[in-house]
């Protein structure tokens, strides 16, 4: 693996979303399901009885699976914001120079440690992709 997909991919774990952008994005996603909820109430208004139950049953399974992601996304931002607690500048530890085990690898040896996880995408061309797309034909 190149050193500058290395440093994408360590640019790439160093980029993420803000506490402000995440909770402008669940704004959004309430706003509109409560957009949904009240247009679906006024068209179960319009509805017959069986109609109406059904949609009824379709809102609570709705709420339910609402809460249950609420749930799941809370605890994930629990175990996000422990782990980002235990960071500081980029690093493991209480201070921002040693982990668990008293060592911090450096950016090179943390590279290499991604590189064996990561599988080998090899390098595609464009000559080759026109050549594989002329011998499905």
């Amino acid at each position: 693996m190149s050193s500058t997909k290395e440093q994408f991919i360590l640019d790439l774990l160093q980029d993420s979303l803000t506490k402000k952008e995440v909770l402008k994005l669940a704004e959004a996603l309430v706003r509109q399901i409560v957009q949904l909820e009240k247009k679906l109430v006024e068209r179960t208004d319009q509805m017959s009885g069986e109609s109406q139950k059904e949609v009824r049953v379709w809102i609570a399974d709705a709420k339910k699976m609402v809460e249950k992601l609420t749930k799941e996304h809370a605890m994930g931002m629990d175990h996000m914001r422990e782990k980002v607690s235990k960071l500081m500048n980029g690093r493991d530890g209480a201070n921002g120079e040693k982990g668990e085990d008293g060592y911090s690898p450096t950016d090179e040896e943390l590279a290499a440690l991604i590189a064996k996880v990561i599988p080998q995408v090899p390098e595609v061309t464009a000559q080759a992709i026109r050549d594989k797309l002329e011998s499905l034909e």
